[in-house]
């Protein structure tokens, strides 16, 4: 007797994660080598420390080893550019301030400028006042129903 449909109908399953894994990736090999373009920014993302060799390996689809190959030869020093970064982002920082400063003293200066209206309106008032006092006409001044 031969086995059972059930069994010959149902596909063999992968014993652990692993190996299912390895069934899903592609097998396509990395490239042997850099652009010279690629190799050149492979430089720069090295030395300014934004990637390490094994992530700009996988960015540009090589091995490791052509990566480190590669920045050995172009004599790079990871994250010798750092401080370029550094001050590129405290110019940003310093213009930030700079413009809130600005800005910040432009509203100051808008109040002060209706601070001294109100303090020239208040010095105009004053001023009728005492002039209304030395005329003799203050109480008409203060309230014109009673000057009829």
């Amino acid at each position: 007797m031969s086995a059972p449909i059930w069994r010959i109908a149902v596909a063999p399953q992968p014993r652990n994660m692993l190996s299912l894994q390895m069934q899903n990736t592609p097998t396509s090999t990395p490239r042997k080598n850099l652009t010279p373009a690629q190799g050149e920014e492979a430089v720069i993302l090295y030395e300014t420390g934004v990637m390490n060799g094994a992530v700009i390996a996988r960015h540009f689809g090589v091995e490791r080893n052509v990566v480190y190959r590669h920045l050995k030869a172009a004599g790079a020093v990871n994250g010798r550019l750092v401080h370029k970064h550094i001050d590129k982002l405290n110019a940003e920082i310093d213009a930030r301030r700079l413009a809130q400063s600005i800005e910040m003293n432009a509203d100051n200066d808008r109040r002060l400028d209706g601070f001294i209206r109100s303090a020239e309106d208040l010095h105009k008032f004053m001023k009728a006042l005492v002039q209304a006092d030395r005329d003799g006409t203050l109480a008409a001044f203060v309230c014109p129903k009673l000057a009829r």
